[in-house]
């Protein structure tokens, strides 16, 4: 049973300019993962038996048109796997943005993930101006605050389960992240930190990582710690060896 994680970027193209984005997204980069190629990757994780976490990111991934039949296909297929897709939470209060919602609470196992935190504040500053003041700023985070409350409430309404079927995502400590997110009262943050110390390693840093290039091609790359350099495998038929590599890292990785 293979455990560790898997991360799938579905596209490049982010409506947000964060600063120091790890993908290197924004408004101009092209390339998404088609649905029959994420198809196939839920056919090897199925056969595999993978039993870790399943991430899903872009980009800003609500973007992608074929994102909610991708979860519903994700949590169909892998009943036991934990996954979560990350968005920037831009589209919330927009028309028809509940129906939308609704569409990614696809399954029981699926969580979506609002990133909440002033470096996604400045991105979409930083996507309307090259000038992002800091006025400008403080006053975006204002708005996605509220943002976040409108998408708090309409996942209860609909029934999504705090920390199983929604949170809200943010880099930093745990007292900065309860802070900044202090308004919202009591609602599930997961940490966006870069791992530096080995000792404290655990199985989703085990990573497979399937990325998309500007013309759409799928590849696949294996990072088997917070620190070594990702590893490219090559496309979607290095699928099952990365996972292959994943479950070994773990096997060792493990206490005797």
């Amino acid at each position: 049973m293979t455990a560790g994680g898997v991360e799938v970027r579905i596209l490049n193209r982010c409506n947000f300019r964060c600063p120091a984005c790890p993908t290197s997204s924004g408004p101009h980069r092209r390339g998404r993962l088609s649905l029959a190629d994420f198809r196939r990757i839920i056919d090897t994780l199925a056969a595999a038996h993978f039993a870790g976490d399943l991430t899903i990111v872009g980009g800003e991934a609500a973007l992608h048109p074929d994102l909610p039949a991708m979860l519903t296909e994700a949590s169909r297929r892998l009943p036991a796997v934990s996954i979560s897709v990350y968005t920037n939470g831009s589209w919330v209060g927009s028309s028809g943005w509940r129906d939308r919602l609704g569409e990614l609470l696809a399954g029981p196992n699926v969580q979506v993930r609002f990133s909440l935190d002033r470096r996604h504040a400045e991105g979409a500053i930083r996507a309307r101006t090259s000038r992002p003041a800091d006025r400008l700023i403080q006053g975006m985070e204002r708005e996605r605050l509220e943002q976040a409350r409108l998408f708090r409430d309409a996942c209860l309404d609909q029934g999504a389960a705090p920390g199983v079927n929604f949170g809200f995502a943010l880099t930093g400590s745990l007292e900065e992240a309860r802070l900044y997110a202090g308004s919202l009262g009591d609602v599930p943050l997961c940490l966006n930190r870069a791992r530096r110390d080995r000792s404290r390693l655990s199985a989703p840093d085990r990573l497979v990582i399937v990325g998309v290039d500007d013309e759409g091609c799928a590849s696949v790359s294996c990072a088997t710690d917070g620190l070594t350099p990702r590893r490219r495998l090559g496309g979607l038929e290095a699928l099952p060896a990365a996972l292959a590599m994943s479950r070994t890292a773990g096997a060792t990785a493990a206490p005797a």
